[in-house]
């Protein structure tokens, strides 16, 4: 299907859209042509249940979206769709970035859309201290400048971002990942549902890594180890 309206506009799902108008999105997402271990809209729905939608003003049709969940540190963006390639490029990607941009929405990224991130002048997180903090992953899992492992998992056909991790995933194995955006280290947050605001991000002028440098990180956090007993056929879905 081509992209035919001349007024697209974002919104947020809520009980005004019909079962029917969310099968579509639930489509988009199941025609990626990546992996969607996820198929059943209600599971889909239950694990991001916070949403950016674009729809077509005209005939109230959906076009795409990006959907998330809300973890200790902010928004994470997890998915995204669209009804084809051109939507992506000209409306998904730009939202996508515009959010990284926004305090308190971060995203562990990899392959064509850390690609794709890093070409609109998106980098990642470099600071370890941070790193381990959101991700919850030990210190040597953590690419350095020198590490050899930057060549052995490459993005394109580039060494992979100082910054870059690991994590063993269920069922997967080892994937290299790295983290994009604004997370909000300090779970400090105004409002309440998906549309939480973080805070506190910056004290005074000042960014609060200089301020959780004095930490004491854990390797998982209660709020990380509740969200992994969430399963979907025995596997892990929230990455």
């Amino acid at each position: 299907m081509e992209h035919n309206c001349d007024n697209l506009r974002w919104i947020q799902l809520d009980d005004t859209y019909d079962e029917d108008f969310k099968l579509k999105l639930f489509k988009m997402y199941k025609n990626r042509p990546i992996s969607t271990p996820i198929d059943s809209l209600t599971v889909l729905l239950y694990y991001y249940p916070c949403n950016h939608i674009i729809l077509c003003d005209v005939d109230n049709e959906p076009y795409g979206g990006i959907l998330f969940w809300q973890s200790e540190y902010g928004n994470k963006l997890s998915t995204s769709f669209s009804l084809n390639p051109n939507i992506y490029k000209l409306y998904i990607l730009p939202k996508y970035i515009e959010l990284l941009n926004t305090d308190g929405y971060y995203a562990e990224l990899s392959e064509a859309l850390e690609y794709m991130v890093r070409k609109n002048g998106i980098m990642n997180i470099t600071d370890p201290l941070v790193i381990q903090q959101v991700v919850g992953i030990n210190e040597s899992d953590i690419f350095m400048e020198d590490d050899v492992r930057r060549n052995e998992y490459k993005l394109k056909d580039l060494p992979s971002p100082i910054g870059s991790y690991l994590r063993n995933i269920k069922n997967v194995g080892l994937e290299r990942k790295a983290l994009y955006g604004k997370p909000c280290l300090t779970s400090n947050f105004e409002g309440t549902g998906c549309n939480r605001i973080c805070i506190s991000n910056t004290n005074g002028g000042k960014k609060h890594k200089s301020i959780i440098k004095t930490k004491k990180y854990k390797k998982r956090n209660k709020y990380k180890l509740k969200q992994s007993k969430h399963k979907f056929n025995g596997k892990h879905i929230r990455k």
